[in-house]
């Protein structure tokens, strides 16, 4: 995902993308959102949807080292794989139907996708994005 996309959402995230900087021991975002363009638009509204938890949790008194964090968020086996620490049951609700929305999105470009197999390889591709890998 493009560095513009990182920072969008850093910026409209800022809690749970707060330890984006630290070391590799607590967090993997250093090195941003391992995955396509495509799901740019599911990644930011799950974020947008855990920020306001975030918030709320927040105003209600939690401390900041208990708050939901974001440790990494890549692409494995054709779907979205989003980390946290601190989630709650409601964070994990909404990051396991993003999940299962992700193999239903292009990862390369956000159009209707399935999740194909390949050399082994599994990606989430719609029909116009597997005949360009092809070509």
């Amino acid at each position: 995902m493009s560095e513009s996309h990182f920072n969008r959402i850093y910026l409209t995230c800022p809690i749970i993308y707060r330890g984006r900087h630290d070391d590799l021991k607590k967090s993997l975002m250093s090195f941003g959102f391992c995955c396509g363009e495509g799901w740019f638009i599911l990644i930011n509204e799950l974020s947008q949807q855990v920020e306001a938890i975030a918030v709320d949790m927040k105003n209600r008194g939690c401390l900041e080292n208990e708050l939901p964090i974001v440790v990494q968020v890549k692409e494995k086996f054709g779907g979205l794989r989003f980390y946290m620490r601190h989630q709650n049951d409601e964070i994990s609700s909404l990051i396991e139907e993003a999940e299962a929305k992700s193999y239903r999105i292009c990862e390369r470009c956000g159009l209707l996708g399935k999740l194909m197999k390949d050399d082994g390889w599994y990606r989430t591709e719609c029909v116009s994005c597997r005949a360009k890998l092809k070509e």
